[in-house]
C-alpha cells in the first residue's frame, strides 16, 4: 500500500513539474490587504489539449516504426545474409573431381539450399 502511494505521490509530483515547464499553468500572486496574499491559478486547457495530441500522435508514430521495423526480422535477414553468399563461388574443374587446373572451363559450383535460420542441422 506504501509503494502504491508513493507511486501516486511521484506521478503527481512529475505531472505538475512537467505541467508548469509547458506552460500548461501558471500561479499568480496577489495582494488582497496588507498582510494578505491571495493565489491564482490559471490554466491553459487549450495548450493542454494540443500538446497531449501531439504526444499521442508521435508515440503512434513511433510504435508503427517499431512494428514495420521489428528486431526479430532484422535478426532473420542478417542470418539469411550470412548463410546465402551473394555470388556463387566459381572453381576450375577437370575431368575428374581431384584434377584441378589445366584449360578447362570454369563451372560454378551446383546451388544448395539455403539453411532455414529457424532450424538447427
Amino acid at each position: 500500500m506504501r509503494n502504491l502511494l508513493a507511486f501516486l505521490a511521484a506521478a503527481v509530483i512529475a505531472f505538475l513539474g512537467l505541467g508548469w515547464y509547458l506552460g500548461w499553468y501558471a500561479v499568480h500572486p496577489t495582494m488582497i490587504k496588507p498582510g494578505q496574499q491571495s493565489y491564482t491559478i490559471d490554466i491553459d486547457t487549450q495548450k493542454i489539449k494540443a500538446d497531449v495530441q501531439r504526444g499521442v500522435r508521435k508515440s503512434g508514430d513511433a510504435l508503427e516504426d517499431w512494428f514495420e521495423k521489428s528486431p526479430v526480422d532484422e535478426a532473420v535477414k542478417e542470418v539469411q545474409q550470412k548463410v546465402q553468399p551473394s555470388e556463387p563461388a566459381k572453381t576450375k574443374v577437370g575431368v575428374f573431381p581431384f584434377q584441378m587446373g589445366g584449360d578447362h572451363e570454369e563451372a560454378e559450383q551446383p546451388k544448395q539450399k539455403p539453411a532455414s535460420p529457424w532450424r538447427f542441422q
